[in-house]
């Protein structure tokens, strides 16, 4: 006899793979799995038909991370004494797992629309931030990565958002998870870097600069996303941080050692610092030489094909201003 537990898990189970099949769609096709073919006799895209898959993608994505959708509603209660407790861990497994998969797809969903996924963000923010306070240390992880994504997918969208989102990942830059405290670290400096809201990142700068100090003697991908971040901030508002005290940090540390993504802002704030002849980039030549000999070497995913290529660029400008 199937209990009601296993019912359960069997749909949940199923709308997990749907939303894994709807973000590897969403990731392969882009935006062209939401145009329907135009309408007889319109030449043009049948925007009508794309804004009604996008509400309804959107309706069910909702309705799970709100616990709404039909597969969370228990079938009555476990009510098979055979189920027992592992019926309710594996049950309690698969609940988690339709929700982190829906987070997925949103995030699949902001690539495929970009900059006009700021559109959608007000429907899902309520939800999806309720799981970046959450007791439980997975859930806040990947709610936080899944925050950052979006935010990076969006671009410059994301400023009339900044006040909120700013508060909310600040706030995890102490979490006590290492994941959860690394994701919130590359979130912060995408939103400092994407966001034009300029007011709203200077009311937050001071406290961000403050609790990244610390990170920069840390390991891992909290040290890798520490140094991501603080490399946006430069990048970005140059004139906001203190460079000399900052960059000798930030240089001691390199190369990155696990999150190889950081390289792309980290090396490209280097070189923007040299293109603009910054003194303080300058006297570190000494140091930054070893550290672009080992991120140029072995392994070779620590660097995309065209960063690879502007730091092979680089080291020949430093070797013609020694000559």
């Amino acid at each position: 006899m199937v209990s009601s537990a296993d019912i359960c898990i069997d749909i949940r189970s199923t709308v997990t793979d749907i939303n894994r099949d709807l973000a590897a769609t969403l990731k392969t096709c882009g935006p062209a799995i939401l145009l329907l073919p135009p309408q007889e006799g319109s030449s043009g895209p049948n925007t009508d038909a794309k804004n009604n898959v996008i509400n309804e993608i959107t309706t069910t994505l909702l309705s799970i991370l709100n616990k709404n959708h039909a597969c969370q509603r228990d079938m009555g209660e476990f009510d098979d004494d055979d189920a027992g407790a592992d019926s309710l861990d594996e049950s309690s497994e698969y609940d988690w797992l339709v929700i982190e998969t829906a987070l997925d797809a949103i995030v699949c969903l902001s690539a495929a629309l970009g900059p006009t996924f700021a559109n959608l963000w007000p429907t899902f923010s309520k939800s999806v931030l309720k799981f970046v306070s959450s007791q439980e240390s997975a859930e806040r992880s990947a709610a936080v990565g899944s925050v950052a994504d979006c935010i990076g997918n969006m671009g410059e969208a994301v400023s009339p958002f900044t006040g909120p989102l700013m508060k909310v990942l600040v706030h995890r830059l102490t979490d006590s998870d290492p994941e959860t405290k690394a994701n919130a670290t590359y979130a912060t400096g995408l939103l400092i870097e994407k966001s034009g809201n300029e007011k709203e990142v200077m009311s937050s700068l001071g406290a961000v600069l403050g609790k990244l100090e610390p990170m920069l003697g840390a390991d891992g991908r909290v040290l890798d996303n520490a140094a991501g971040c603080v490399s946006r901030i430069v990048g970005r508002y140059p004139q906001r941080v203190p460079l000399d005290d900052v960059l000798p940090r930030l240089v001691e540390i390199l190369p990155l050692r696990e999150d190889f993504e950081e390289n792309k802002a980290v090396w490209g704030m280097i070189i923007q610092l040299y293109q603009r002849s910054n003194p303080t980039i300058g006297n570190l030549t000494p140091q930054i030489m070893p550290a672009l000999e080992k991120v140029l070497g072995p392994p070779e995913e620590q660097l995309d094909a065209e960063l690879r290529g502007q730091l092979m660029e680089l080291v020949k400008y430093i070797h013609s201003r020694s000559k």
